[in-house]
């Protein structure tokens, strides 16, 4: 392990109150939603991860890795949630609000955004429009597009209709996880729906279908109900939590919402029959079970392989199952605590570093 010494783990760090960003990766192969994430545009995909709990209770916070793409057609949206009360989740019966929960938030239109600085006002832009679609364990459903007022709390929301959305939510109770996966198609984006009275946007032009560097704002956000309480966690969170208004309004702020970017396709499709100039892991998430696949560059003579803990420390030196002649290797996580680790491949060219995920 002295090969490593004095190498650090290369992570993103965001600032308190900062906006988050995360790339839509476009995907050439077709995706099939079973929950099953095993196609190779999931694999290398990136993970949004790092939930924060603004509102209380982070002792009961517990892993979430969501990961998205796109098509011609479709936003795919993919989440390996970590979960000790799955049992008691789909058997309790109390409905949607009763039960764990994620919620996605879409804005498609941002053309007008104003970046939220306090103690400036908020947000006004198109961006305070945006469609949510609400599931838990069962699955059911529920939908709307909605509109917030400025400083985030709900100023009328109306039903949206999702017929035409594909979703599989697939438990693992003993592994005490679930999986989601979702493809929502542009159509159904493409136009709203309100009442007579309601305030329509101004200038609505939403990125629908998006094209290369199109941006929506976007956030996920996470009830963990569990005996005698709930956790209640987002992705991305700036700062919008004025005193008297209670934490429901700030689970839908538009304030809080973080940045999508729509790229082109990963290194692996990307560069079909060729080797990645990145790390590709299967799975990703890591969970307990599963052998590890990760697919490398040519390795060249000399080259180390190794799995850090965010302290720095390597939990696993794989530079034994390297060789010259293969560019795949595989390991088994099992004995790792869930958190993030830092897969690092060094050789005399340079060094690649792939954050990825332990989920229990």
């Amino acid at each position: 392990m002295g090969r490593f010494v004095g190498l650090a783990c290369l992570l993103a760090v965001f600032s308190a109150y900062a906006i988050r960003s995360a790339n839509v990766h476009f995907t050439s192969s077709p995706v099939i939603v079973d929950g099953v994430l095993n196609e190779s545009a999931w694999a290398s995909a990136d993970s949004l991860t790092a939930f924060a709990a603004p509102w209380g209770d982070s002792a009961h916070l517990r892993p979430s890795c969501v990961k998205l793409l796109w098509d011609a057609n479709n936003f795919y949206f993919s989440a390996h949630i970590s979960d000790s009360n799955i049992v008691q989740d789909i058997s309790s019966g109390t409905g949607i609000d009763g039960d764990d929960m994620l919620e996605i938030h879409i804005a498609p239109d941002i053309h007008n955004s104003q970046v939220y600085v306090p103690p400036a006002d908020w947000d006004t832009s198109n961006a305070q429009y945006f469609f949510i679609v609400e599931f838990n364990l069962y699955p059911l459903f529920r939908s709307h597009f909605r509109a917030s007022r400025t400083n985030g709390k709900n100023n009328w929301y109306v039903s949206w209709d999702i017929a035409s959305v594909q979703a599989s939510v697939v438990t693992h109770v003993s592994e005490n996880y679930y999986i989601v996966e979702m493809a929502i198609p542009f159509s159904a984006l493409d136009t709203h729906k309100v009442e007579t009275g309601y305030s329509l946007p101004v200038d609505w032009q939403p990125a629908i279908p998006p094209v290369l560097g199109s941006q929506w704002k976007f956030n996920v956000t996470r009830s963990d109900i569990y005996p005698g309480g709930g956790c209640f966690s987002t992705w991305n969170f700036n700062g919008n939590y004025p005193p008297g208004y209670d934490s429901t309004a700030h689970f839908h702020d538009h304030n809080n919402f973080g940045l999508l970017i729509f790229t082109d396709a990963t290194a692996v499709e990307a560069m079909p029959g060729r080797l990645p100039a990145e790390l590709a892991v299967s799975p990703s998430p890591m969970h307990p079970g599963a052998t590890v696949m990760v697919l490398l560059p040519a390795v060249s003579k000399g080259a180390c392989l190794g799995l850090f803990d965010l302290k720095g420390q390597c939990v696993m030196d794989l530079t034994n199952t390297l060789s010259t002649s293969t560019q795949r290797i595989s390991f088994c996580a099992d004995n790792l605590a869930s958190g993030v680790y830092c897969l690092k491949f060094i050789q005399p060219e340079g060094a690649i570093i792939k954050k990825i995920v332990m989920m229990k």
